[in-house]
């Protein structure tokens, strides 16, 4: 099952080497440390990460495309000047779905669709103290 949904995103050009996308060296830092963490407990990198800049109280939504029966962790990392960073995901219809708004700069939200979907992750920079931060999210399967 993994081989064939990481196949299939590869087919959809979405693979593992975006993470050069990300300008900020701490961000791919952080990115790469928390995959790690989230290999070492059966998950794979299966989503293009998408890396930003935002301004306190600014947010940006990234689509993910999510397959059902498969459980995902879709997470966020900002950089150093950020304390504060949240993620919302909604389904295709806008509803919550699942939310991290601790007072954190590495939100995580679980979700297990029941069947194929486009979802919407959003980014909130809840608080920045030097504009811009940066951020990137990352989704993985297990």
């Amino acid at each position: 099952m993994k081989a064939c949904l990481i196949f299939l995103f590869a087919l959809l050009g979405l693979n593992a080497t975006s993470a050069a996308q990300c300008q900020q060296e701490s961000i791919r830092s952080q990115i790469n440390n928390v995959t790690a963490q989230m290999t070492d407990i059966g998950y794979e990198m299966v989503y293009l990460t998408r890396c930003g800049s935002l301004g306190e109280g600014e947010s940006e939504i990234h689509d993910v495309e999510l397959y059902g029966g498969v459980p995902y962790k879709i997470f966020a990392v900002c950089d150093g000047d950020c304390p504060d960073l949240d993620l919302q995901l909604y389904d295709g219809k806008g509803k919550l779905v699942a939310d991290d708004t601790l007072d954190d700069y590495t939100p995580i939200v679980d979700v297990n669709p029941d069947a194929e979907a486009t979802y919407h992750a959003k980014v909130i920079m809840y608080d920045c103290d030097v504009e811009p931060c940066y951020y990137a999210i990352r989704v993985v399967a297990e």
